[in-house]
């Protein structure tokens, strides 16, 4: 009889390296929404506005969707998505503001309206902070929807951005899709990996993942300057299973701990501005 002592990781020191692509969409849709003009349509304007935050007496939303057939098979590796509006030069601006984003849970088109706005999902929303004053990009990352677009059957129906309750004021206005200059355009930046290839090196990250006697998995990481750092860990099928940390980090060796060790075949994904690396993990159960 099977006495399951615990588990063990069988391999952890297998580095891997993903090859990095980037791809760049544009808005296929998008409209405004005004809570005091309930029954009047936006969505063929050269702008996109949102309004609302503290001591706002009125309140508007945008929705965008982008067209994710144009991506590559869903079984590569998404890295990082970054929705990027730019604030037009005509914004009427007042800085230190935020903007939401979340999932709409419905069909639209850009005839939509106040009372013909589609239902929301906000089990995934990203706040962010507007830029200092316009004619500057807002940029979001947005890849917990995304992935949950692309790996969870969430349907994709597009993202509402909204100035959040309890914000500062802020009435900012972005370029929509009919904006006269392409390149400030909606658009949602992908960066994702195409394969996985074996390499032996990977000390500069100084990244080390193993188990613990409680069975839980251990991820050490040393920075060499503070940076942005996401570490996430995927199944074998590249479904998201764990975001162990997406912020900034300080110099230094720092610890995470993932807590849900069940056996099978994983990846931890590290990424930074200037590197990306992926551990392949083997999970199996310690018989005695």
């Amino acid at each position: 009889m099977e006495n399951i002592a615990g588990i063990m990781c069988v391999l952890v020191c297998l580095t891997l390296t993903a090859q990095a692509e980037d791809v760049e969409l544009t808005a296929d849709q998008d409209a405004s929404i005004w809570a005091t003009k309930p029954d009047s349509s936006f969505g063929t304007q050269p702008s996109l506005f949102i309004l609302g935050g503290t001591g706002a007496e009125d309140e508007a939303r945008a929705l965008i969707r982008f067209d994710l057939d144009q991506l590559p098979s869903t079984e590569d590796f998404l890295q990082e998505a970054l929705l990027r509006l730019w604030v037009s030069p005509d914004t009427d601006y007042v800085s230190g503001g935020h903007a939401g984003v979340y999932m709409v849970a419905g069909d639209w088109d850009e005839a939509v309206t106040w009372n013909s706005m589609p239902p929301e999902d906000r089990s995934v929303s990203e706040i962010g902070v507007l830029p200092p004053h316009s004619s500057l990009w807002f940029e979001q990352d947005i890849t917990d929807i995304v992935h949950a677009w692309l790996h969870l059957d969430a349907d994709n129906y597009g993202l509402y951005v909204e100035v959040p309750d309890g914000t500062p004021y802020a009435f900012p206005r972005f370029a929509a899709r009919e904006y006269s200059e392409e390149e400030y355009l909606p658009r949602l930046k992908i960066n994702y990996t195409t394969s996985l290839n074996e390499k032996t090196s990977g000390e500069d990250l100084d990244l080390r993942v193993s188990t613990l006697s409680t069975g839980k998995v251990e991820v050490r990481f040393g920075l060499p300057t503070a940076t942005h750092v996401s570490c996430r860990i995927y199944d074998a099928s590249g479904k998201l299973v764990k975001v162990l940390v997406n912020e900034e980090a300080a110099i230094g060796d720092h610890r995470l701990i993932w807590g849900r060790a069940e056996t099978g075949i994983y990846f931890v994904r590290f990424v930074t501005p200037e590197r990306s690396s992926t551990r392949k993990l083997v999970l199996a159960r310690q018989q005695s």
